[in-house]
């Protein structure tokens, strides 16, 4: 099944969430951001009219999933598409599986939020807690210094996709992460009937 999502990261948790969902994957398109998602979003679901289609973004800044998503696609969604939303970034679904991550980022899982979906920042989140870390690697690679100016650190889109892809569970996080529990069932429904429905 061919997807589109906001950036690499992304692209990383599709493709654990379809191989723990036993999805097989097709094309992959990584879209730079929710602006550029938007632009190309009609020809995806132009597309999936004929083969299905996977798309994921962030809520972010947007105060509930159906609003967003009447905003990308309203009563046009073609039937074979199907776009998910992680509430309120795609690190809350990382957050969730909350023993695993918190042994990536070298820091007692107690400093873990129990309810991720609810942090206003997941990403600016991981980066604090980062800054916790017994791990020296990981201060340098997710905390950025305060002379770049920027919101994470030099090798955090690295190391998160070496995470998702070396010990990140979405069936573990399924059940701290409501957004990613749909995702998860929709794809094991696909994967048993070959369609959304």
């Amino acid at each position: 099944m061919s997807f589109a999502v906001e950036g690499i990261v992304d692209q990383a948790v599709v493709l654990k969430l379809f191989d723990a969902t036993s999805v097989a994957s097709g094309t992959p398109y990584v879209c730079d951001g929710l602006g550029n998602l938007r632009q190309r979003l009609g020809g995806f679901n132009a597309g999936a009219r004929y083969a299905p289609w996977f798309v994921l973004c962030d809520l972010d800044r947007y105060e509930c999933a159906p609003e967003l998503r009447s905003g990308l696609l309203g009563p046009a969604q073609a039937e074979g598409m199907e776009l998910r939303i992680a509430v309120r970034a795609v690190e809350a679904w990382l957050l969730a599986d909350r023993q695993s991550f918190a042994r990536f980022l070298g820091v007692d899982a107690r400093r873990i939020p129990r309810d991720p979906e609810h942090v206003v920042n997941p990403k600016h989140a991981v980066v604090d807690l980062a800054r916790e870390s017994a791990k020296r690697a990981i201060r340098a690679g997710l905390v950025p210094s305060e002379a770049s100016g920027r919101r994470i650190g030099p090798a955090y889109t690295d190391q998160v996709i070496q995470y998702v892809r070396s010990r990140w569970s979405p069936s573990r996080a399924r059940a701290a992460a409501p957004s990613l529990a749909r995702a998860f069932e929709r794809c094991e429904a696909f994967s048993r009937r070959g369609a959304w429905s």
